[in-house]
């Protein structure tokens, strides 16, 4: 596993997250999944840095995030994490549901926690939604 991968998994799963608002609901976030390293030194992102993207998460480790278009923060992706506490997160990227969708606007749904300064949102639920103000379909 990439080091940037470990440190930012590290970094939220060493201690008990604490949930932004209340965390105790499912919510939903809508955005362009980004490279992170790009988008936070170039601000990286849109259709013309999407091969640049795709290059950088499934080829260099970068992490995958969503640019939640509705309030502009960076929200990393977590695993989920099941009733029995299983912990995925150990024995997968955090982000894998993210990774064919890497440049698009996706839909996601779950929990979102904050620590530190850091956000993320369990991938319980990941689908690619219509370009924005379109109305198109999403790509298949």
């Amino acid at each position: 596993m990439p080091a940037s991968v470990m440190i930012i998994a590290a970094a939220l799963v060493a201690s008990p997250a604490f949930p932004v608002q209340s965390g105790e609901t499912e919510q939903v976030i809508v955005g362009e999944v980004v490279d992170t390293s790009c988008f936070l030194i170039h601000e990286g992102r849109g259709d013309d840095h999407e091969p640049c993207a795709k290059v950088c998460v499934l080829q260099g480790g970068s992490p995958a995030a969503i640019l939640d278009e509705k309030s502009g923060r960076l929200v990393y992706g977590l695993a989920p994490v099941d009733v029995n506490m299983a912990h995925a997160h150990h024995t997968q990227r955090p982000d894998v549901k993210l990774l064919p969708l890497v440049g698009e606007r996706v839909k996601v749904k779950g929990h979102v926690y904050e620590r530190a300064g850091v956000e993320a949102i369990t991938l319980d639920e990941v689908e690619r939604a219509p370009a924005k103000g379109t109305g198109k379909r999403p790509r298949p």
